[in-house]
């Protein structure tokens, strides 16, 4: 008996738990590790609990995919949730999705080999996102375009600047991405009252991102 439809897309919980997997796992290295926050209180006790020593970091806004024209599949940008990025980890803050249009076609990937799942997902840099935009729809195939409310075609992102699962993990693993975090940093930030503003107004419309932490040379 199956407990997903085969047909429907892939919920961002689902390529959230997958794509960590293969980030850490092509990471190779044993310190690395992701915080997945949920509440704003896990969120500040999971930082100022467990960061130690010194390491460099990477936010990732995981989103829900639908389908959309040839092929291609779309996600929605939340106001709230990009203005936090912004505030949090200005240039270092990526939007992850997935081309998997369907729970079938992820699964013949990781029938296929499995790695093959993480080189459909993609990473998009926030800060190369326009300003204005509300949606990005389309392919690796056909490129990837961005949207704003209003439905104007703001523009072509370019294909260098859509990352494949494997490549942001060699960056990853090369320090060449990802903000220098020292201890104590966090929890001084995390009182100022911007970041419970932001929090609070942000947990009301959409989840949290993942945090990945690693050490750099």
């Amino acid at each position: 008996m199956a407990y997903y439809d085969p047909a429907k897309e892939p919920s961002e919980r689902t390529i959230e738990t997958n794509a960590n997997h293969w980030l850490l796992s092509l990471l190779l290295n044993p310190h690395a590790w992701i915080f997945a926050p949920t509440t704003p209180e896990e969120f500040a006790l999971g930082f100022d609990a467990e960061l130690i020593g010194t390491y460099k970091y990477l936010f990732i806004q995981y989103k829900g995919i639908k389908k959309s024209a040839g092929n291609g599949v779309r996600f929605n940008i939340d106001p709230a949730q990009r203005t936090m990025l912004q505030l949090w980890a200005p240039k270092q803050a990526y939007y992850a999705f997935s081309e998997h249009r369907t729970h079938d076609g992820l699964r013949a990937d990781f029938a296929a080999y499995p790695v093959k799942f993480f080189e459909h997902c993609r990473f998009i840099l926030e800060d190369h996102l326009h300003p204005a935009t509300s949606s990005v729809r389309g392919s690796a195939i056909i490129g990837f375009r961005m949207y704003s409310a209003a439905g104007v075609n703001l523009g072509l992102i370019p294909p260098a600047r859509v990352l494949t699962g494997p490549v942001i993990a060699q960056r990853i693993r090369s320090c060449k991405i990802g903000g220098k975090l020292t201890k104590g940093f966090v929890s001084k930030a995390i009182l100022e009252a911007r970041w419970w503003e932001a929090l609070i107004k942000l947990s009301r419309h959409s989840r949290l991102p993942s945090i990945a932490f690693y050490r750099y040379k």
